[in-house]
């Protein structure tokens, strides 16, 4: 495999092994997972050399990070003297790295205003569920990382995010150069296409995956065996608004995405856990998507939200479809 920098960084944060003790099979699974990691690379190769440049002269700069009302800032005081001549080298970066969906940021005094404002996700469920001090934690669909920032600062003691996507595994490595975690691991492949590795987590976030799936049972059935017997899943997902026990299957396009492929109800949403063999099952939070959370900005600035809406009836998709609707719910796995 011809070398490149970013192709490096993913290596090494997949191996990383400093300070971190992990249990064998846990080890085992990360080892599989680069071999197909690397397969995908190959594949993926020019995306990777043509970013070289960028993180080929990254400044080194250990900062520390903090949450700040929802925004993970990289910060190191003693940089100030030194922001003019820095600021607009990092600045130029980031821009090469939109879209930027997942966040909010703020590198050293930047901000990164994303799509999503995902401390509204946040805040809806962190006082909600059981404590994840010490987890192992499994992020399905992680995107660049936010949650997985979000849940060490919570006391998480190891999150692997999974995400297929080019660009969220750049803004992760390229944040991550900056405040390397060894108990943060990005392993650039899709759950369906992750190796079997039996069940390692303590906790499973699905954060707006359900949905993208064409197959969305077995997509839970695939998840849930990574779960630890008496662990819990944290499900994020659109939903329709049904007393029945069905699913909402959009024609060609849901509020103009056309990866949108079945929107199930709450009660679909509960019989499926249930077939899986999770018990205590809680709807910790139903909520209309608005634009104070998910909307354009200098950093995404291509259709959002209120693109997808109906211009003269905001219940409604442009699509004539009711318009998003998210449910968060938590479950235990009490029986495998």
């Amino acid at each position: 495999m011809s070398s490149s920098r970013l192709i490096n960084l993913v290596i090494t944060n997949m191996n990383n092994y400093s300070d971190v003790k992990l249990d064998s099979e846990l080890n085992q699974w990360f080892s599989s997972c680069l071999d197909v990691a690397l397969d995908r690379i190959e594949l993926n190769k020019k995306n990777f050399q043509r970013y070289d440049r960028l993180f080929s002269t990254l400044p080194k700069i250990s900062a520390e990070i903090k949450v700040d009302t929802g925004v993970i800032n990289f910060e190191k005081p003693s940089m100030l003297e030194h922001q003019a001549e820095v600021s607009p080298r990092l600045r130029n970066c980031i821009m090469q790295l939109i879209p930027w969906r997942k966040g909010p940021f703020k590198l050293f005094g930047i901000p990164i205003d994303t799509e999503w404002d995902c401390s509204f996700k946040w805040n809806r469920l962190i006082d909600k569920i059981p404590t994840i001090q010490g987890d192992a934690i499994l992020d399905i669909g992680s995107g660049n990382g936010y949650f997985a920032w979000r849940m060490r600062a919570a006391g998480a003691g190891l999150v692997v995010c999974l995400d297929p996507g080019f660009i969220p595994l750049a803004q992760f490595q390229f944040l991550s150069h900056f405040s390397n975690d060894a108990n943060i691991r990005f392993i650039p492949i899709s759950l369906e296409g992750s190796p079997k590795g039996g069940r390692l987590f303590d906790k499973i976030f699905m954060m707006g995956t359900l949905y993208h799936s064409k197959a969305p049972f077995v997509h839970l059935k695939d998840a849930s065996s990574f779960l630890k017997q008496d662990g819990f899943l944290v499900l994020e997902t659109l939903i329709h608004r049904s007393n029945q026990n069905c699913l909402f299957v959009p024609q060609e396009k849901y509020a103009r995405m056309p990866n949108v492929w079945h929107i199930p109800s709450i009660s679909a949403v509960k019989s499926w856990l249930t077939r899986l063999g999770y018990s205590n099952i809680e709807l910790i939070s139903v909520d209309k998507t608005t634009e104070d959370e998910q909307r354009t900005t200098e950093y995404m600035p291509f259709e959002s939200l209120c693109n997808g809406l109906h211009e003269t009836d905001d219940d409604l998709t442009i699509e004539m479809y009711p318009r998003p609707i998210r449910a968060i719910f938590v479950a235990q796995l009490t029986r495998k």
